[in-house]
């Protein structure tokens, strides 16, 4: 993109970033496929201030995004930094190798009416509200019969476009629902849940035996009685406990740092639709 002389480049970046809904209507078009080409650009009209005012605008933007990008290169070190030292650790203690059979209790609990308890997603990155998950719920008026997940419970979504898995822990409400088809189950009282949910999720050792055990050719499954062959490599309890304090303190760091970024998000946000809109 060629600028000519009375617009600065990042005001101007800053402007079409703040009219994103607008954007992305014009993209759209008529065609089940959308894009912008050099012409739907051409057109777009834009007002604009001084050079010197455009300089100020641009560059306060510029700050804002540098801002952001560094808290996501934090979050991103403190993750790495996590697993160093979760394997670094473990490379130091002795283990024993225990079918999770004898790890977990299957939860099936069901709910016997709709609406009784809010509605999970199980993702990738952790168990969140459907509701904000989506922007709105997705899962049928009709909840009777779906599982109930409570406070310090595990689940998981049982199919994977992927082959990848998470098993998540549930700490946002006290009682949540997911689908009837995810696995809900506990980790049994002599275990530290938080370890085995980080070994579950980070451990090649596991991954390694879910590539095996999955089935399905263009989605996979990995029903409740495929998961309970796993085998898990566990230490001490004490040793357990140990471990999930250090996860627990990362854990704590980068939502501090996420709770900043998602502020800085919607500060940036905010702003651009009262600058451009």
């Amino acid at each position: 993109m060629v600028f000519n002389d009375n617009v600065v480049p990042e005001f101007v970046l800053s402007n079409l970033e703040g009219r994103y809904d607008e954007l992305r209507k014009m993209s759209s078009g008529d065609g089940a496929r959308g894009g912008l080409n050099k012409q739907l650009i051409g057109d777009i009209v834009i007002s604009y201030p001084s050079k010197a005012e455009q300089a100020l605008i641009g560059s306060f933007f510029t700050k804002i995004d540098k801002s952001i990008a560094l808290h996501k290169q934090k979050i991103d070190l403190l993750k790495k930094y996590k697993r160093g030292i979760f394997q670094d650790v473990f490379k130091k203690i002795n283990t024993n190798e225990i079918l999770i059979d004898d790890v977990v209790d299957e939860y099936c609990e069901k709910t016997s009416k709709s609406n009784e308890y809010p509605i999970l997603s199980s993702t990738m990155s952790g168990i969140t509200l459907q509701n904000e998950y989506f922007g709105k719920q997705t899962a049928s008026q009709d909840t009777i019969g779906y599982k109930i997940v409570p406070y310090g419970f595990m689940t998981y979504r049982s199919m994977s476009d992927t082959g990848l898995f998470r098993f998540n822990l549930q700490k946002i409400v006290e009682k949540g629902i997911v689908s009837p088809a995810y696995p809900v189950f506990k980790i049994k009282d002599e275990y530290n849940t938080l370890f085995i949910e980080y070994f579950l999720n980070e451990t090649n050792y596991v991954k390694k035996q879910i590539r095996v055990l999955k089935e399905g050719g263009t989605r996979f499954a990995l029903s409740f009685s495929k998961f309970r062959n796993l085998t898990i490599n566990l230490p001490s309890k004490k040793e357990q406990d140990y471990i999930a304090t250090l996860i627990d303190y990362f854990d704590n760091l980068i939502a501090q740092e996420t709770l900043k970024l998602n502020y800085l998000r919607i500060y940036k946000k905010g702003l651009l639709q009262k600058m451009f809109i």
